[in-house]
């Protein structure tokens, strides 16, 4: 991430995103063959099974602090035991779902945000 056009507090920024990507990268390495409850609301957000989130809410947007299984049928009961609702009323449909899977689609998304945030920071030091 080294740049020479790139500030001090932008650098450290480009460096705290590649850390993310680099973790999610070990986090799904690490927890191959293990499972995680997640799903969709709709097509967009991504939630992840955390066993207490916001306002007593067991699930959250996803993030790399999800609670991960041992087993499959561990994730599947809990996956069909387990109702909520996002904050604009559509059903949350989760899942068991492999841990690599779910640490690889972080990975990608955190990985795109650190590429946007790259192209961003040049277009703006360009124009100063």
């Amino acid at each position: 991430m080294k740049g020479n056009n790139y500030t001090q507090a932008q650098q450290y920024i480009l460096n705290q995103l590649k850390q993310n990507v680099e973790q999610l990268q070990i986090m799904a390495i690490m927890n191959a063959g293990k499972y995680v409850v997640a799903g969709y609301a709709g097509t967009s957000t991504l939630y992840c099974y955390r066993g207490m989130g916001y306002n007593g809410v067991p699930v959250c947007p996803a993030n790399a602090a999800v609670t991960v299984f041992e087993t499959l049928e561990q994730a599947k009961k809990l996956a069909k035991t387990t109702n909520c609702k996002n904050g604009f009323g559509l059903l949350i449909e989760l899942k068991a779902m492999r841990a690599t899977e779910y640490f690889d689609i972080l990975c990608a998304s955190s990985n795109r945000a650190l590429l946007l945030a790259k192209a961003m920071m040049q277009d703006a030091n360009e124009h100063k």
